[in-house]
């Protein structure tokens, strides 16, 4: 009894061309160049076995990558034709990086938009007293409090400012002495620049 036969891969001289440069790339994703060899072997007519064992993959991988150019020939096919207008040549080679690329995974999507980030990281730079809390510095749990308040958003933990303040390089429980030192306030021409 045979096993399952994996489709074969015909590519265009273009076609390997590209493959090839993608294959030896240093700079593209190492699933694109990964996927570029499996296909330029797979066009030499190797098994995917023997690909799946050259690669260090497994076979089902060789085999899904078969299926997917094998089904996706022929838009391969028209935008080769198409790439060889002018001005369009490098349509097919945009193509082509764009299907070996990894496709989007579902996931759960954010639940604070980078434009709430910004306010929550721009609101611990100022000054806790203007907004009426009674600390000489933001912490987390008065800047989590603050920025429902606002309506910056509508609830947040204190770990989730934490990490936005992480992530945006800002300490406010340390800058006590430049942004709320006293002297600022009693001596502001101390604090003017030149």
């Amino acid at each position: 009894m045979r096993g399952f036969k994996a489709p074969s891969i015909d590519l265009t001289e273009k076609m390997k061309g590209i493959l090839k440069k993608f294959s030896t790339s240093y700079t593209l994703p190492s699933c694109i160049v990964l996927r570029s060899r499996l296909l330029l072997m797979a066009s030499e007519g190797g098994s995917s076995t023997r690909i799946a064992q050259v690669l260090g993959i497994s076979r089902n991988t060789v085999n899904t990558w078969r299926k997917r150019f094998h089904e996706n020939a022929g838009i391969l096919m028209q935008m080769e034709e198409a790439s060889r207008i002018p001005g369009k040549e490098e349509d097919l080679h945009q193509f082509l990086k764009t299907f070996l690329s990894d496709r989007p995974r579902p996931g759960k999507p954010p639940v604070f938009t980078p434009e709430e980030i910004i306010l929550i990281n721009e609101l611990a730079c100022k000054n806790p007293k203007d907004f009426g809390c009674e600390l000489s510095h933001w912490n987390l749990t008065a800047l989590a409090r603050e920025a429902v308040r606002q309506g910056i958003v509508p609830s947040i933990s204190p770990c989730s400012v934490y990490r936005f303040l992480k992530f945006g390089g800002i300490e406010p429980w340390k800058n006590r002495y430049w942004l709320n030192s006293p002297e600022k306030h009693d001596e502001p021409e101390t604090f003017k620049k030149n």
